[in-house]
């Protein structure tokens, strides 16, 4: 969405000397009980197979 303003110079980071290398939880949170759109399925596996476990597991 955004490639094409920053290859452009458009589009750049304002902020990156206080970029800090932590990670913070992401909680993905829906209803159990109703039909998950497949697109947030897709998301939610996704973000359970690209970042790391807490802890390191």
């Amino acid at each position: 969405m955004t490639e094409d303003d920053r290859r452009s110079g458009r589009l750049v980071e304002l902020l990156a000397p206080l970029r800090v290398a932590s990670f913070q939880p992401v909680h993905a949170v829906y209803y159990r009980n109703t039909t998950l759109a497949a697109r947030i399925a897709c998301f939610i596996d996704f973000l359970a197979e690209s970042w790391p476990a807490p802890g390191g597991d």
